[in-house]
């Protein structure tokens, strides 16, 4: 709508043209959009993402991060302690935690699983096992037209067997998935959640948190030094 206001203290941009609620707030960053039936809420303590608008919960929480999506039928949690990330939309189970990072998709019958310490890619869609460990960097797997790769330093999961590319690096963590006709990535230093798959973009990142949405032909972004919210839906 207008340009963003930005206060000192608590810096508000309410916006109701779109029929929902933008809110940021200095200390308590908060983000409501129920424009498209849907709240996203980011607070600066505790960073929640509660996003109903597919009827589904995307919750973040800086303690425990959580990221529980049931839109498609699964659920995402991300959890600062124990980083899950379990997917069931398409049939598998997704799970990285910061001790142990666990990357296991079924959705094509295999398992990818990537550990911190010990890193396996064990891939069973085509009836067999690819195993890496740290000592052995290198695994490329185009058997079921899709590429893995791990390396020590940068451990790359390319897998577009589903029509998507899952990347994580060591240092970088990219996680970009186009199955669904969106893309979303995560890095360790700047978190990025790219989602395009209801027609939009919001990213995220860990230095400069930003959220982008276009969904409903706008644009919001937050940043954690610097709160701005940009829409233009009208």
């Amino acid at each position: 709508m207008g340009a963003p206001r930005p206060q000192e203290e608590h810096d508000y941009d309410i916006d109701q043209s779109a029929g929902f609620t933008d809110r940021v707030e200095e200390e308590h960053d908060y983000d409501i959009d129920q424009s498209a039936g849907f709240t996203d809420r980011v607070e600066e303590e505790h960073d929640y993402d509660i996003d109903q608008s597919a009827g589904f919960t995307n919750r973040v929480e800086e303690e425990h991060d959580y990221d529980i999506d049931q839109s498609a039928g699964f659920t995402d949690r991300v959890e600062e302690e124990q980083d899950y990330d379990i997917d069931q939309s398409a049939g598998f189970t997704d799970r990285v935690e910061e001790e142990h990072d666990y990357d296991i998709d079924q959705s094509a019958g295999f398992t990818d699983r990537v550990e911190e310490e010990q890193d396996y890619d064990l891939d069973q869609s085509a009836g067999f096992t690819d195993r890496v460990e740290e000592e052995q960097d290198y695994d490329l797997d185009q058997s079921a037209g899709f590429t893995d790769r791990v390396e020590e330093e940068h451990d790359y999961d390319i897998d577009q067997s589903a029509g998507f590319t899952d990347r994580v690096e060591e240092e970088h963590d990219y996680d970009i998935d186009q199955s669904a006709g969106f893309t979303y990535r995560i890095e360790e230093e700047h978190d990025y959640d790219i989602d395009q798959s209801a027609g939009f973009t919001y990213r995220v990142e860990e230095k400069h948190d930003y959220d982008i949405d276009q969904s409903a032909g706008f644009t919001y972004r937050v940043e954690e030094e610097h709160d701005y919210d940009i829409d233009q839906s009208a």
